[in-house]
């Protein structure tokens, strides 16, 4: 009996010594540079234990080697760091056909919530895709401007409040108050108003979505990194509460307009045309559509997943960016001021108008927000599956089908081979024409069929709040502010800070349209076409 207890703890002991080795050698003896990994959890156990983010980790791994493409180790899982920005470029676009998956969890029967268009795969995205791009031209957008400037003036009226009493404000909780009040009415079509009342229902699903808690953090960690280990487990995407509250949320919205025959510029009303008609109609003002009780053409499940991915990939992104940009501009006056003078100017020549058109024609503003989601990209990683054999050209490596592909946004783009002084906030290096960066290795937002397909929308909602708040206040840096030395949270996939930044916000005596205060009581600042 000793005995073979003796021989199974021996023969187990051999067997996972050898299981250990045989995952941990995989890319020595495929003949890739590599990072030693450590047991259990490969390359990134100071994620894990909560030492670090994701994102910080897979920077903190970009910068420990000098190749351009390395092996690391997710859990015991092999995957390849891609370090070149020539060879990213590639896989995103030039060579898309080898990478046409994320790899990420999805299991569209079981748990509908996962079947988004960043999840989805094979025909199933491309089908999506080119439904859904209909939705965010310029044209659906422009008819949607009015709605995203209405809430940005209940964001600069509830910024107002403090300026006028003197208070320092925090700056990304108000701006992601902004954000989610902007994913309501935008995309689920309701009024949410977290600006005025912070802790509503829908802010605090969101809340969890995003990871704020730790078992929600290990699960969207599996999600990403492990998906296979998180179908075995049955993990879900969502905790069942939030997948039943975001699913009934929409329910209502779409049975009461197709009851009461309802029609808003909203994206939601977009994906109701999608939903009864199978297409967005080519014609930019006509929003109605006529509901078909029978012959559905997406599913309730299928339009929650979508207007849901934007709910987390877009509130906390759009937040940041309006945060950070704020935050550096605040510690570089004369940036600040040629922003103020651009803005001031835009509006001068419109009559104090801001409108859809009118916020194109400010090339330092759209440097300053290139520069700020170089140094604080929202979600600042992505990932791709290798989907048949690649040969890298100009090498003599192939990755092989099923391997995942690793990119670090914070490792590419705070790299000084690609951006000189990555620390300094520098948006003249986005010059067009004299640029001092390399443009392979700018990718805030994806590239290539598979980049972000609101990347336009994301980029209004941070730009109109930016110009509203801008042409009316003055930014001040607390004195415990210090540029650069901001801590972000270990239990977020974005880019999300631990400690907010508080900034004192003073009301602009003049402005290039004169008096600010009597400008917007004429309501020639806020209130354009």
């Amino acid at each position: 009996m000793w005995l073979q207890v003796v021989l199974a703890i021996i023969f187990g002991s051999l067997y996972v010594s050898w299981y250990v080795w045989n995952k941990y050698s995989f890319w020595q003896r495929k003949g890739f540079p590599y990072i030693k990994p450590s047991i259990p959890f490969g390359n990134i156990g100071d994620t894990v234990r909560q030492k670090t983010s994701l994102g910080q980790c897979l920077h903190e791994l970009y910068k420990k080697s000098s190749d351009g493409i390395v092996g690391i180790y997710l859990f015991f899982r092999p995957a390849l760091m891609i370090r070149d920005a020539d060879i990213v470029k590639n896989i995103l676009t030039a060579d898309f056909e080898y990478f046409y998956d994320r790899g990420v969890y999805c299991d569209e029967k079981n748990d509908p919530l996962s079947a988004s268009l960043f999840a989805i795969t094979g025909h199933k995205w491309k089908t999506m895709r080119s439904t859904l791009s209909p939705t965010f031209t310029s044209g659906k957008l422009k008819n949607m401007f009015p709605t995203i400037k209405e809430t940005a003036t209940e964001l600069e009226n509830h910024i107002e409040k403090h300026a006028n009493a003197g208070k320092p404000i925090e700056m990304f909780e108000v701006c992601a108050r902004y954000a989610v009040d902007i994913i309501g009415s935008v995309f689920f079509g309701i009024t949410v108003d977290s600006i005025n009342n912070p802790e509503n229902t829908f802010r605090q699903i969101g809340r969890i979505a995003q990871g704020e808690k730790l078992s929600v953090a290990l699960r969207s960690l599996t999600l990403v990194l492990v998906p296979k280990l998180a179908k075995i487990f049955r993990l879900g995407f969502m905790p069942p509460f939030v997948g039943k509250y975001v699913i009934n949320l929409v329910k209502e919205t779409i049975e009461y307009r197709e009851k009461n025959s309802v029609t808003r510029n909203d994206f939601m009303q977009l994906l109701l045309q999608l939903r009864n008609t199978g297409k967005v109609s080519a014609n930019d003002e006509t929003w109605k559509t006529q509901a078909d009780g029978n012959n559905k053409m997406m599913t309730i499940e299928q339009c929650a997943s979508q207007v849901f991915l934007f709910y987390i990939a877009g509130s906390e992104s759009s937040a940041g960016t309006i945060c950070f940009c704020i935050h550096e501009l605040c510690h570089q006056r004369n940036l600040l001021d040629e922003a103020q003078r651009e803005v001031d100017e835009m509006l001068r020549r419109h009559n104090g108008q801001v409108t859809y058109d009118n916020i194109g024609e400010l090339p330092f503003l759209d440097k300053c927000i290139n520069e700020t989601i170089r140094m604080y990209p929202g979600l600042p990683l992505f990932n791709r599956m290798c989907t048949k054999d690649y040969p890298i050209p100009g090498t003599d490596y192939v990755i092989e089908k099923g391997t995942p592909i690793i990119v670090s946004l914070l490792g590419l783009q705070m790299d000084p081979k690609y951006f000189p002084e990555p620390e300094k906030f520098k948006p003249n290096r986005f010059d067009k024409g004299n640029e001092d960066f390399v443009p392979n290795a700018f990718y805030p937002f994806g590239d290539g069929p598979r980049n972000c397909i609101a990347q336009r929308m994301g980029k209004i909602v941070v730009k109109v709040a930016l110009v509203m708040l801008l042409s009316k206040y003055d930014f001040h840096c607390m004195e415990s502010d210090k540029p650069h030395e901001l801590k972000f949270k270990l239990s977020t996939l974005n880019l999300s800070l631990l400690d907010d930044i508080k900034v004192k916000v003073t009301p602009r005596k003049t402005t290039m349209l004169g008096d600010t205060n009597k400008s917007a009581a004429n309501g020639k600042i806020w209130h354009g076409n």
